[in-house]
């Protein structure tokens, strides 16, 4: 975590000088306060995204994530973690720690692989978004083409994990 940490941190600090050249200090520093606003806004819900990851691992011993979601489940499990995937909403900063937590704690890599794209792919929270601005024409057709995309990426991550 630490190497990623300094990885984005050099990434900023290379981006930093290389706006400052490119579009001048003024837009450079603009660009830094949005960073800032929105670290603001975003930063404290992170907290209780990590506290309840680390509820969630007090809480729900790794026998039952093993059971429900560990590589012996099988197709169960994936299904399960798709469902999940699709009804859970949060950010990324609120869903892979969670993720995480469960898979150290005993899940599969193909219900976590399943999970992270059924999030990703088919999430209900972007419904309210998706339909208004694109459409139901298009949602539909999007959903039926990405169906069984969590399926088979669990499927083939419990192989080859």
């Amino acid at each position: 975590m630490l190497t990623m940490t300094m990885v984005m941190f050099a990434a900023a600090a290379f981006l930093t000088l290389a706006a400052n050249k490119k579009v001048g200090r003024e837009q450079t520093r603009r660009g830094l306060a949005e960073g800032l606003v929105l670290l603001r806004q975003m930063g404290p819900s992170m907290i209780p995204a990590f506290l309840i990851v680390g509820l969630l691992d007090a809480l729900i011993s790794p026998e039952l994530i093993s059971a429900w979601l560990g590589r012996e489940a099988g197709l169960r499990a994936i299904l399960i973690a798709i469902a999940a995937g699709v009804f859970v909403a949060g950010p990324p900063y609120a869903i892979f720690p969670i993720i995480g937590g469960l898979f150290r704690a005993g899940a599969g890599l193909g219900p976590c692989v399943a999970f992270v794209t059924a999030w990703s792919v088919a999430n209900l929270s972007l419904f309210p978004f998706e339909v208004p601005l694109m459409g139901p024409r298009f949602t539909v057709l999007r959903l039926c083409l990405t169906c069984l995309l969590p399926v088979l990426a669990g499927l083939v991550a419990s192989v080859l994990g």
